[in-house]
Formats: structure tokens, sequence, C-alpha cells
């Protein structure tokens, strides 16, 4: 019923191609099923977890954790123990296993260090016993399990660091699991070592494979449906990461209560390495020929993502050591797993990225963002590799490339909001499955993303992927048999594991999560800033006209206009901190250090003007701006930012009084920022002490002269500021913009740099 899969050895060839319009993996198993009459929950129901019996290569000793006396044992563990049943069920742990490893025991669990994903490891030799035995101990349901095995003395393979070196190195999947599964194959010896990788409905797909040459067919690229590796024993694999099968037929062990009244409860062996396997599984491992097998969870951010299977076709007995050097090696392929996944995720996102920003500069810019998203120069239709998109915002539709008509673009907004919680975001890669009044659309419309924003999320932004056929080869045709025997219903294993194709239509290509992250991303910044923002200043701008065209009759009226223009102000000030906040946590999300340097550059400049807005605000003068005082507000917060950089610069600052309107501070105020900026970047090297000062001097024209400078590296030969990055760019663009002239050079004849720029009289 679960674990591994091998197609029977038995040289047939039938190719069995049904085609299923608008129908899944899932949907298939589901028809055949229920076309046979077959309830598969009693696969679901199975306790695979109290068996009530071991693997017979070792025993298992249960201890209550509240005194540590007995509370069950395995039927072979006296013999394994050297004593009487009897004597057994009297004599204490210490005098079982010796006193050291008892204490250490013990101390382990006083520790709270008995885990069972992770239990407590040991090996030696039982009193009046010299063979080495190998010990595994785990705390669960209110019990101390003790597993024991005879083992042999030995170490982890020396290859061990050399393969997870290799690992370490691996640049794509294919490669990292081709590695994997090579590595651990002559390791333990099994003749087939894959990688099973599940998809989101949970079926599986052999994406690595290494294997004997006379083991036939491969079975690399081949899927199986969910219902082989049911949902319990998943989350045992989630709870329980390595499972070892020595030899699938060895007699198992009975376990034995030591209590005799209706209290006995079965005993939970779901973190027991010894635990003995369930009928059907056994079935199964006879219907693939395997006797011998392992099963190590793959697990990726605390979920199941995977399993690594070992296949033999006789008993096989691995090693205690050699297992720990295989599950490390799973845990190491799981670990490369999450680093390649994720520059792959990159490197897929990028290119979306960039247009995200490209809309949002639109946005930014516009009246109104509708048009800003679906006829600008990038529109939201780039996103995504989308067909066609459609923006919904109070009951309108506007919809730019491949789409349905807008009343089914409403229909499939409608349909999608029942499933959208809180406003997240929704996707389906199969539009038709949620309503076959859309199956006619597959064709620019089989897949669907839509994020909602406005009140009551009544707004809506949606896009639509066409149809991608797709032709998927099982291994078998995924149908349950069923036997009566004595009236009752069996449902059995799979006897058949030969190729099954199956054409899947009406299907997009799945929307990957970060598509969801960008998508939920621009509808935030809708919500949250543009849409408010509008509003707002639309309100104060229809206050102010109001208030103008009746300043004439009534003087007091000046009044409300000063309070209006603070209000103003405010909530400037207010829609560019949100702005700010917006491109903090957008860059606090990203990985790359140069893309989110440059989210802290671009959160800085944003800065900069807010607090110029601020202090129009908290001042009463309105139009115009304390500079000197402001600049050192500035700087300080300059300062707080270069510390938790991580750089503890000293910034220095000199300004003399000087009262600026504010289209003359806000740019004299970016130019502060980005040579501040650059010397904190290029100064001095990373954990070095330094000073930056600044100072704003009154000339005696009337004029003023800017000087910032440091005492680091100095100026690269050659060095223009045209020829430099977006900061000398904006420096640049912003003098002539002043009509200040720019001058640079050394500090001292030891070196730094200085940039003076000298502001003309007003």
């Amino acid at each position: 019923m679960y674990s591994s899969h091998r197609p029977e050895a038995s040289g047939s060839s039938r190719q069995s191609s049904p085609e299923f319009d608008r129908e899944g993996a899932r949907t298939l198993v589901e028809r055949l099923a229920s076309s046979q009459g077959v309830d598969l929950t009693p696969c679901e129901r199975e306790p695979i977890h109290i068996p009530g019996a071991i693997q017979p290569h070792g025993a298992l000793l249960a201890l209550h954790s509240a005194d540590w006396t007995l509370a069950a044992y395995s039927a072979n563990a006296p013999d394994v123990f050297g004593v009487g049943s009897g004597d057994l069920r009297q004599r204490p742990l210490d005098a079982l296993i010796g006193d050291t490893l008892a204490g250490k025991i013990r101390k382990a669990s006083a520790k709270g260090e008995l885990d069972g994903a992770n239990p407590f490891r040991a090996t030696g030799s039982l009193p009046d016993n010299d063979a080495l035995m190998d010990f595994a101990v785990h705390s669960h349901d209110g019990l101390i399990i003790v597993e024991v095995e005879q083992t042999a003395p030995g170490d982890l393979p020396t290859a061990l660091p050399r393969t997870m070196v290799r690992l370490r190195d691996a640049t794509s999947l294919a490669e990292l699991g081709r590695l994997t599964v090579q590595s651990i194959r002559k390791l333990s010896g099994f003749e087939r070592v894959l990688i099973y990788r599940f998809d989101a409905q949970w079926n599986g797909e052999a994406i690595a494979e290494d294997k004997l040459p006379d083991l036939e067919p491969s079975l690399l690229g081949l899927h199986f449906p969910e219902s082989d590796i049911p949902r319990q024993a998943r989350e045992l694999y989630a709870r329980n990461h390595s499972r070892f099968v020595p030899d699938r037929d060895a007699t198992t062990v009975s376990l034995l209560s030591v209590s005799t009244g209706n209290g006995a409860r079965p005993l939970d062996l779901s973190f027991a390495r010894l635990r003995a396997l369930s009928p059907i599984h056994l079935e199964y491992h006879r219907n693939l020929n395997v006797n011998g097998s392992m099963s190590v969870s793959v697990m990726k951010h605390g979920r199941l993502w995977g399993l690594v299977i070992g296949h033999h076709r006789q008993a096989l007995l691995v090693p205690p050591a050699m297992r720990t050097a295989v599950t490390l090696l799973v845990d190491a392929f799981a670990m490369r797993l999450t680093e390649v996944e994720t520059a792959t995720d990159w490197d897929e996102r990028r290119d979306h990225v960039a247009t995200h920003a490209k809309l949002l500069e639109q946005m930014a810019g516009a009246d109104d963002f509708v048009p800003a998203l679906t006829s600008g120069a990038v529109t939201m239709a780039g996103l995504f590799d989308a067909g066609g998109a459609a923006v919904i915002r109070d009951g309108e539709v506007r919809l730019v490339g491949d789409t349905p008509p807008a009343e089914t673009v409403r229909d499939v907004m409608e349909t999608l909001r029942t499933r959208s919680g809180d406003g997240k975001p929704v996707a389906t890669d199969h539009l038709a499955g949620l309503s076959s009044g859309f199956a006619q659309y597959s064709g620019i419309a089989s897949g669907v993303l839509a994020v909602f924003f406005g009140p009551e999320q009544r707004d809506a932004l949606l896009w639509f992927r066409p149809e991608v056929t797709r032709t998927i080869t099982w291994g078998g045709d995924p149908s349950k048999p069923v036997s009566f025997e004595a009236g009752k219903m069996r449902i059995l294993p799979r006897r058949s594991f030969e190729r099954w194709t199956e054409r899947m239509r009406s299907y997009s290509q799945p929307w990957l999560p970060w598509t969801l992250e960008i998508a939920r991303s621009l509808a935030q910044t809708i919500d949250e800033v543009i849409v408010r923002h509008h509003r707002k200043l639309a309100e104060l701008s229809g206050k102010l006209r109001e208030i103008e065209a009746l300043a004439a009759e009534k003087d007091g009226l000046l009044v409300q206009k000063d309070m209006l223009m603070r209000e103003v102000n405010h909530r400037v000030k207010n829609s560019l901190h949100m702005i700010a906040s917006l491109l903090s946590l957008q860059g606090d999300g990203i990985e790359d250090p140069d893309t989110r340097r440059q989210f802290a550059d671009a959160h800085n400049r944003v800065s900069t003007v807010a607090q110029l807005h601020q202090r129009l605000y908290q001042t009463d003068k309105l139009e115009n701006v304390e500079f000197d005082q402001y600049l050192h507000g500035m700087c300080n917060d300059l300062s707080n930012f270069m510390l938790s950089e991580g750089e503890d610069y000293t910034l220095e600052v000199e300004a003399d009084p000087a009262e600026f309107p504010t289209d003359r501070a806000i740019p004299l105020a970016l130019i502060v920022n980005e040579l501040v900026t650059n010397a904190f970047k290029y100064a001095y090297p990373p954990g070095s002490d330094g000073t930056i000062r600044v100072t704003f001097t009154r000339q005696q024209d009337g004029g003023y002269v800017l000087v910032v400078s440091d005492q680091g590296a100095g100026l690269k030969p050659g060095f223009q500021p045209t020829g430099g990055g977006l900061g000398m760019t904006i420096v640049t663009s912003l003098c002539l913009q002043l009509g200040a002239s720019l001058s640079f050079g050394a500090t001292t004849e030891a070196g730094g740099a200085r940039f003076a720029v000298s502001l003309p009289p007003a």
C-alpha cells in the first residue's frame, strides 16, 4: 500500500494510454476506485504505528518515564539481555545495560535530549556479554523506549566528508540527486537507490536513480499516485525520518506488556526504528519483488519534501554506523536542496521582480493605477508568463491580453473569492475543475491567479495562463484491486507496475509560490499606498480649493488654509513613510546582497524626503525649512542606519544657519544622503573605524558650500561622477537642478575623498 516502488520484472511492454478531459492524476485514482465501489479510507485507518511487534534483528524495552520501571518488552529481550523473563521484569535498567550507559541515558532524559526524531545513540557491551551493542533511546507517550541490536566496531566511512563536499558543490537538482543516489548505493549496498519527490497533491515522482544494470526497468521519471503512500504513512515519515527493513519475510517478535489489568494499551512505536511493517506493506513489497529496503525522509522547511528509497531483492542488514552515514547524506542532500531550489527560484523570478518594480514606478507617477497596470510601457500581463490579465475595481473590468469576456472574469473572481482566506492570493492550474462553465475558455484561461484588495476585498487583480497539455507516465495502473473473503471486502496492494500513460487536458503551468508573493505585494502596494494616498490627497485638494475660493471674502479663512497645508505635509509624510516601510519589508525578503542594498538605498532616499515634510508639519513655517537643523537630524538617522548595518563610523556635522524653501531643500538633502551613503559604502574596509565629516558653510556672497569628506581609501584613478553608479548620477543631476557646481578630489595628501557642492545665492 505504501513505501518503495518497483515495477515487476515481467518483461511486458503493454502501454495503456487513456485520455481524460479535464481530469488530473488524483481524479483518475478516485474515478477508478469509485467504479469498483472501493472505499480507500481503510488504508488511512490502518494502525501502522502500533503493530504490536518489532523486527527480529533487535530487542526493545519500554520503561515508565516517571519511575523507570518496565512497562513492556519484546519477546526476545530476555535472550538478548541474558536473563529469564521473570528476572527481566524485576531488574532495573542499570542491571540490564550497565551503570555507565544507564547513567548517560538518565542524564539525557533529564536534559530533554531523548527526542524521537533524533534519539540518544550509544554503543557498548552488556554486563556478562562481550558482544558490542548499538543502543537507540527516545521518549514518547510517557515512556522511555530503549532499542538495542548487535553491531560491530566501526566508524563512519572515511569517504563521507568528501562525498558531502561534492554535494555542497552541486549546482542543480539533477546533479545533486545523481551524486546522492550514487553515494548512498555505494555506502549501503542496496541494488537500487532512488529519490522520490512529492508534488502538491502528494503524488510522487522518481527524480534520481542509481541501480544494478540487471535491475529492470528503470523507475527514473515515473509518477506514482498519492494512494501508494497514504496520509498516515506520510505523517509517520515526517515524524520518524529513517526506516530500514533488513528482511521482509523475517518472523516478527511480539511485544509483551508487564501490566495484566485493563490499563494496558498498545505500545506506540511511531519513533521506533525496529517497528514491524504492516501486512499490507509486506504484501506490497512482495508484489515489487523487494526484500530488504529503506526509506529516509527528505525534510525541507519542516515539511516532508520526499523520500530516499532503497531496494534489495534479497535480505540486507545495513549496519547501524552505515545507516547513520546514509541519514547524514540525506540530511546533507536536504540542506543543499534548499539552496539549489532557492537559487533556481530566484533565477526564475528575477525578470518578474524587475517587471514588478516597473509597474510600481508607473503607478507612482500616475493619477490612476488601473491604466498604469494595463496600458503603460509594461503591463501586468508581463508578470508570471501570463497570456492575459484583468483589473476589477468598483465593479469595472479592465482587460489586457488574452482573457475570457468581462462577465466571465467577474464570475471567475467571485468563484475564487470564496476560496480566499483573509484576502490571501488564490491560484489554480485547473480552472475548469472549479466550474464546468469555465471549460470553454481553457485555451486561454486553464489557470488563473487572483489577489484581492480594496474595501472588503471587493477589488481584484487576475492573471490567466493558457492550456498546456501534459503527458504523465505512471508506474502502473493506479487503481486498487479488491478481494471479497468470507463476505468482507479487502483492499489489496497493486500487483501491476507496468507503465501507464495519462494525458491531462485543461491544465496550465502550475503557479509557483513566489508568483503569489509578488501578486500579494502588488495588491498591498495598491491598497496601502496608492489608493489611500490618492483618496486622501483628493479630499485635501478639494478642501484647499474651497478655502481659496472663500479667502478673498473672509481673511479669517487663511488660518484654515495654513492648517490644511500642515495637514497636507502630514499626509505626504505618512505616505512617504509607508512607502519607505514597504521598501524595507520587501528588501528584507530578498537574499541577493546587491538587490537588498538597492532596496536599502531607495528606502533612505524616500526617508530623507519624508523627514523634511515632517519638519514642515511640526513647525510654524509651512513652506520653508531650517536646513541646518534638518541636516543634523538627517545625519543622525544616517549614523543609526550605518550602525544597523554593522559599521560604527563617526559622522561629524557642522552647519551654519540656513533657511530654504522645500524645492531647494529636498534636492540638497538628497545630495547629502547620496554622498554620505557612498562614503559609508566605499571609504573604509568593512569592520574598520573611520570618520565621515559633513560641513555646510555660508559664503560672503550669500551662497553656501556643502562638503562631505573622509580619510579612507580615496577615489579610484580616473574617477568621474558621470561614469559612476546610480548615486553619483543622482548627485550630478540634482546639482544641475540647483545650479550648483560639484568638485571632488583627495581630502589630504595622505588620501581620503572630498566632495564639495557650491550652491549659488537664491
